[in-house]
């Protein structure tokens, strides 16, 4: 029985799977959707940079130059006249337009009494970037001056004829304005020059020469000022008689080297350094309105402290393939990271420095819009005296427009092709529909017999008592012996007896009739069960 029933639901299940096949083989398409590039395009980004370094012992490119502090002495009664030049140059590292400066040179007197009075000698305006000009420097007019100063503050005689001891320095400012970058540039650089008059010497600073390199965002400039001059004599016998005049010569800037790229910088006597970011885009497509928008900025990090940042590009729009040019200071970065340890009164060794160049790019194709950003960054680690930057000039970032077409279907179920499927599956669905009818018509007209009423009931004595009632083919035969026969009325009551008496159920089953008793020396407990034609419709009358 239990096996028509299991072969039933197997054949069952097969011709429900095999119905499935057939729907899912007749509804898989011929062709599916694959993905495909339809455009392909690549962000190629370059960074170069070239360090230029002032003259240094270092690289062998040291200049000699007179020591701090030095002074000429000259005598006041052998000169004639005293003309001074100064000199001027604004070297931007970026094209500036709208450039102008406006020079002043004034003299701060500082009289014998200590006080101080400003004298104007010279100024200009509208000049260019670089400039230079003289001017007399008329010592009588500061004697003259200095004995009405002293004379109204009461602090020496009218007749007073003794010669005037003052410090005298001569500052020159220059005011420069200029647009470059998309921003205006406004500074001022103060160059001063001292000159100490004593009883008949002159004593003249020998630092005639200032150069200031400064950075405003992403544009770094330097001014150079250079101060000199010339004395006319007169017929002295101190000099030589071909010797008429006494010339200090402006200063002459040496020139910069460069560094190439890769070495480990020495910020102290870096100048500037030059940077430029190149990009192009490629695509495989034709392309329509292309822009972009490119930004370049400086982002110098004490790591999980501060970061800040500094724009040296502002967003600008380019078209195609371009190159833009920046100027990076690394002594000014350096000084920054000296001002935040003296406020935050605490710094590390070394700081991340970043350059990175970020490009917004969009562009129009006839498979749809290109809008990407793409980063380049050039990372370098600063420190008190030395700028590294890791070697990664180069990246790029590919992309691309994605879009279907249809190929042929080549999807398996349970290994089966779509047409293989499509012959399989029919072929299975009827052989087992068939098959499935014939057992379960089997499993519907012959039905079992149910158990009666006294098989039951073996079969829960010995499933309950297990071990107590054995099954025998005969059992002990009674004739001829005396044997006293206990009858029971139910089977429970035997099993309680055997249980008492420590024995055994013995149960013989017939046909119609079921035979359980318990030997016990001379007496037999005994149970009989028979079958009764009420059995089979109320089993659960007992006789």
């Amino acid at each position: 029985m239990w096996l028509r029933a299991t072969s039933l639901v197997l054949l069952l299940g097969l011709f429900g799977f095999s119905l499935y096949g057939v729907w899912y083989a007749y509804t898989m398409p011929e062709q599916v959707e694959e993905p495909v590039a339809l455009v392909n395009y690549q962000h190629n980004g370059w960074l170069d940079h070239l360090v230029y370094i002032n003259p240094s012992h270092l690289y062998g490119t040291q200049v000699e130059t007179q020591e701090e502090g030095e002074r000429s002495l000259y005598f006041t009664e052998i000169i004639d006249d005293i003309d001074v030049s100064f000199n001027y140059d604004f070297i931007a590292d970026a094209p500036i337009t709208e450039l102008s400066s406006d020079v002043e040179i004034v003299a701060t007197v500082t009289g014998p009494s200590g006080w101080q009075k400003e004298v104007p000698l010279y100024d200009d305006s509208d000049l260019g970037r670089s400039f230079s000009f003289s001017f007399p420097l008329e010592l009588d007019e500061f004697d003259e001056l200095i004995n009405e100063i002293e004379e109204e503050l009461e602090i020496r005689r009218p007749d007073y004829e003794g010669k005037n001891v003052y410090n005298l320095v001569i500052e020159a400012r220059v005011d420069i304005t200029g647009n470059t970058l998309g921003q205006q540039i406004r500074d001022t650089f103060v160059q001063s020059m001292q000159i100490d008059v004593g009883r008949g010497t002159l004593e003249w600073d020998d630092e005639l020469a200032l150069s200031q390199r400064k950075s405003d965002g992403g544009f770094s400039y330097k001014h150079q000022g250079r101060f000199g001059y010339t004395l006319e004599l007169e017929e002295n016998s101190l000099y030589e008689p071909d010797i008429d005049t006494l010339v200090k010569e402006p200063y002459e800037w040496p020139p910069v080297s460069t560094l190439a790229p890769g070495s480990v910088y020495f910020t102290r006597i870096i100048d500037v350094m030059l940077a430029n970011f190149s990009y192009q885009f490629n695509c495989d497509k034709p392309i329509d309105r292309l822009t972009e928008e490119v930004e370049v900025k400086a982002i110098l990090e004490y790591t999980e402290v501060w970061s800040k940042t500094f724009i040296l590009v502002p967003k600008t729009q380019k078209s195609g393939n371009f190159r833009v040019d920046f100027a990076v200071d690394p002594s000014f970065f350096a000084e920054f990271t000296n001002t935040m340890r003296d406020e935050i009164g605490m710094g590390a060794i070394s700081h991340n420095l970043t350059i990175m160049a970020v490009v917004h790019t969009t562009a129009k194709t006839d498979f749809g819009n290109i809008d990407e950003v793409f980063t380049h960054s050039l990372e370098g680690t600063l420190t008190a005296a030395t700028l590294t930057w890791n070697d990664e000039p180069e990246s790029s970032k590919a992309g691309s427009i994605m879009g279907t077409h249809l190929v042929p279907n080549t999807q398996r179920f349970v290994g089966l092709s779509r047409d293989e499927a499509r012959i399989t599956f029919p072929i299975t669905a009827a052989v087992s529909f068939p098959l499935a009818i014939y057992l379960l018509i089997i499993n519907i007209a012959y039905k079992p017999v149910p158990p009666s009423r006294i098989e039951k009931e073996a079969r829960r004595a010995k499933k309950k008592h297990k071990g107590l009632v054995v099954d025998v083919k005969e059992l002990p035969d009674v004739e001829g012996r005396a044997i006293t026969v206990i009858s029971l009325s139910s089977l429970d009551d035997l099993i309680t007896t055997a249980e008492n008496l420590f024995k055994p159920v013995l149960h013989k089953a017939e046909e119609e009739r079921h035979t359980y008793c318990v030997m016990d020396g001379a007496v037999r407990y005994e149970y009989v069960g028979e079958v009764e034609p009420s059995d089979t419709d109320k089993p659960e009358q007992v006789k």
